[in-house]
């Protein structure tokens, strides 16, 4: 297929998510309320859960309708488990419960370890705890570079703010130490030469 998707129709799903029909290549996408897509079903074609011109999409307590109108058709598509986890994670996000959200998040990286939003969900959820570290690590797993960076920045801020002490602290004690250590060996000097040492 070529040229740009012909979005068709839109259904508000609540808790944030909203799926677009896409007439051209007969695809349903669903995304959250920040714009991320979630995950894609559908296709043009002959096989079951394909389409032959997809014309209506609507929501039937936790099932997807789809018309199709070139068989005179209405497909009842339920949530996979793996669905339903990313539903409910994104919902209690939105909801701003995100560290419940962190065990679904978890559950979606066991059947899909390398699901961006998934690790990006839980590097959100200890962002929001103030745990800078952690955060960071699952935000470059999930390729959020927006949130990676403010994670960076809060962390880059502790590190000094824990270790600034030390810092000027050697910065102050170094010269005094290197001060001491010629004045005792100058002094030495001077005794060996004759001095009284007073």
């Amino acid at each position: 297929y070529g040229g740009a998707s012909q979005i068709t129709d839109v259904v508000y799903r609540g808790r944030g998510i909203y799926s677009l029909l896409d007439r051209k290549r007969g695809r349903v996408f669903t995304y959250d309320h920040e714009g991320n897509l979630l995950y894609i079903f559908g296709g043009i074609g002959t096989q079951e859960g394909t389409f032959n011109v997809p014309s209506a999409i609507e929501q039937w307590g936790d099932r997807l309708l789809v018309l199709d109108s070139g068989r005179a058709e209405i497909y009842i598509f339920s949530a996979t488990e793996y669905g339903t986890l990313i539903n409910e994670a994104v919902g209690l996000r939105f909801d701003g419960d995100e560290a419940l959200a962190v065990d679904l998040w978890k559950r979606v990286l066991e059947l899909d370890e390398n699901n961006e939003l998934a690790n990006s969900g839980i590097g959100k959820a200890y962002l929001s705890a103030g745990d800078n570290k952690m955060a960071m690590k699952y935000l470059k797993l999930g390729m959020n570079q927006e949130y990676y960076s403010v994670a960076f920045k809060r962390y880059r801020s502790e590190f000094l703010k824990e270790y600034l002490v030390y810092g000027l602290t050697a910065v102050i004690a170094v010269p005094v130490a290197v001060w001491l250590i010629r004045m005792i060996r100058d002094r030495k000097e001077w005794r060996r030469k004759g001095g009284t040492g007073k």
